[in-house]
């Protein structure tokens, strides 16, 4: 369980969790909706520990905006209803994680169950197939809950899958791709996969699966992690359009993230989101880590990695 989460409310969701999640979407359909053309969603995409825990939150945080919940994932079958509990009194103070988790009822959730269920899209590289049906509904829901003053914002890591299908079926929504320094991007991944595998039974890969990630898993763990940072990377990038995304660095983010809420508030305003800040709930600054190539075999081997490339 995680620490901060009232142990009563998630037993509950956990119970609403384990019935079909047809049984109780129907409950929704009682509640008038709206539907629009547009859609005022911010998604965030990154590749893994690039820091997009922390700009999620620096996003959710510094804005009147509304966001994926660790209750709204709980009760994704009922998204109406998750969504309007969604409130900005709920949003935590500290900016702490474990490893791309915020504890707390209210805290940041990637919303993996939510966005699986809806677009079908997992952490692995497939398809979206879902019914027609599903996806207007989703589709009503957010137009009933988010408007240009207050945009949805996601930061699920599943989303680099399916950027193209979330530009189509969502119009008028917006895309920040986060950046970070490579060497430390692929270095703290390359720690997170050792601590996963010394802590994790049949542990075999860590977070978003690109095509061809079972033929590779048993590989050494830095040329598996070199790969999956690289695939993923490509494709976002691949899938990106200067038209509707800002490119942002991690590095930029954490030495001024005034500054960067007020970036994407321009940014944004282009594409008739008029996102409202709230700065005194943000830092002046964020610390980081810049990985040497001098630091350790490992930093050295990924540096020459880099430098073949």
């Amino acid at each position: 369980m995680r620490q901060g989460t009232n142990p009563i409310l998630l037993k509950t969701a956990r119970f609403f969790q384990a019935i079909p999640p047809l049984f109780l979407t129907w409950i929704e359909f009682f509640f008038k909706k709206k539907r629009r053309d547009k859609f005022p969603i911010i998604f965030l995409v990154a590749t893994p520990r690039s820091g997009s825990t922390l700009t999620y939150q620096i996003l959710n945080r510094g804005t009147k905006s509304l966001y994926i919940s660790n209750f709204w994932n709980l009760l994704y079958a009922l998204p109406l209803f998750g969504g309007k509990k969604v409130n900005d009194s709920y949003k935590n103070n500290d900016f702490k994680s474990d490893i791309g988790l915020v504890s707390g009822v209210s805290g940041e959730s990637e919303g993996m169950k939510f966005w699986s269920y809806w677009i079908g899209q997992g952490l692995e590289q497939t398809r979206n197939t879902i019914a027609e049906n599903r996806i207007k509904y989703i589709q009503s829901v957010f137009s009933t809950l988010v408007n240009n003053k207050k945009p949805l914002i996601s930061g699920y890591l599943g989303h680099v899958f399916s950027i193209r299908f979330l530009r189509n079926f969502f119009p008028g929504s917006v895309f920040i791709y986060l950046k970070r320094d490579e060497l430390s991007n692929i270095y703290s991944m390359v720690k997170t996969y050792r601590e996963f595998d010394k802590n994790r039974i049949e542990f075999e890969w860590m977070s978003v699966k690109p095509k061809g990630w079972k033929e590779r898993k048993d590989l050494d763990v830095i040329d598996k992690t070199f790969w999956q940072f690289k695939t993923v990377q490509k494709n976002i990038e691949t899938s990106i359009s200067e038209k509707d995304t800002l490119v942002v660095r991690y590095e930029e983010i954490c030495c001024n993230p005034h500054q960067f809420l007020k970036d994407v508030k321009e940014f944004v305003k282009k594409h008739d989101i008029d996102l409202n800040l709230n700065l005194d709930n943000i830092p002046t600054s964020f610390n980081y880590n810049i990985i040497q190539k001098t630091d350790d075999e490992d930093a050295k081997k990924i540096k020459s990695m880099l430098d073949e490339k």
